[in-house]
């Protein structure tokens, strides 16, 4: 019976082709990382967390970029920057955040 779970498991991760699925917060700053493997594109969703009175969230979406690899983001005043690097340099992103927020 464990078998069988873990093989439907298997076969749905497969099928899907979600291979990773990574989430991060600074801040009010939510990422949520889909890595789809060989099969698909990768991308990462910047979204602000915006929480109500009762302690629900609901996510703002801000942006949807490419794979970037390994990277870091911080808010600094109204830009969210975003370091990361590839085999030959290091980048800096920056997206603005005045249309963008929580009401």
């Amino acid at each position: 019976m464990l078998f069988l779970l873990w093989y439907l498991w298997f076969i749905w991760r497969l099928a899907s082709g979600v291979s990773e699925q990574s989430d991060r917060e600074n801040g009010n700053i939510y990422v949520y990382t889909v890595d789809t493997g060989a099969i698909g594109k990768s991308y990462h969703y910047f979204s602000y967390l915006c929480r109500n009175e009762y302690g629900f969230y609901r996510l703002q979406p801000i942006a949807k970029l490419d794979w970037l690899g390994e990277f870091s983001f911080y808010q600094h005043e109204n830009l969210l920057m975003i370091e990361h690097s590839d085999r030959y340099m290091e980048h800096v992103k920056q997206l603005e955040l005045t249309a963008f927020g929580c009401e």
